[in-house]
């Protein structure tokens, strides 16, 4: 089950133009794994977005994105993800003209956000406790060869796992040369945080 709600707003005022975007999203899904039913899995997401440009010379857009998943305690499931974006459109001034025959469009653009990542060991509800039930629960004897099974922690409770977060950061250069010749050129860092890792055994 997926249902989505939006909605948006588009206007100009003169040489201004502006848009807006409220969306909201929710995915229910059901599985199914030798007959028998899983418990469903949610996702739920709420993006806004508004852009603005000046005669298509000055541009800026900001997005935030507040995301939940099922994979994380009560009180972490939700994370907030901003992002802002700029751009200058040089060709577009009165003074770039002489130059229109050679360099036809010159554009400088930037932009930095946050990203959330979810996808955390490939289980779902990784902040609760994991434990099997025919492990090697312990070791005995003389020689300490008789070994009993019995449960086993494969994973410990941890309700403050929450979302890796990922800062990126870009800057760009969109050129056109001649009315034909198309280049592009683009510097691209990323930094991430709160990486989740589980701990070795040796």
């Amino acid at each position: 089950l997926y249902y989505e709600f939006s909605v948006e707003y588009n206007r100009s005022f003169g040489s201004h133009n502006v848009t807006a975007l409220a969306l909201m999203n929710r995915q229910v899904s059901d599985s199914k794994d030798d007959k028998v039913i899983k418990f469903p899995s949610y996702r739920e997401e709420w993006v806004g977005r508004v852009t603005y440009n000046w005669k298509e010379r000055y541009l800026a857009e900001m997005n935030i994105s507040y995301t939940g998943s099922e994979k994380f305690a009560r009180g972490q499931r939700f994370g907030l993800f901003p992002s802002i974006a700029a751009g200058y459109n040089i060709s577009e001034e009165s003074f770039f003209k002489p130059l229109k025959n050679v360099v036809s469009k010159l554009k400088l653009r930037g932009s930095w956000g946050l990203v959330g990542n979810d996808q955390i060991n490939g289980s779902r509800f990784i902040y609760m406790s994991q434990i099997d039930l025919g492990g090697k629960g312990f070791t005995t004897g003389v020689n300490q060869n008789v070994t009993y099974n019995g449960p086993v922690y494969q994973r410990y409770a941890n309700e403050d796992i929450t979302w890796e977060v990922g800062e990126k950061i870009n800057f760009g250069v969109d050129l056109q040369l001649f009315h034909s010749l198309d280049l592009t050129f683009d510097i691209f860092r990323e930094n991430r945080r709160d990486i989740f890792q589980e701990k070795g055994t040796t």
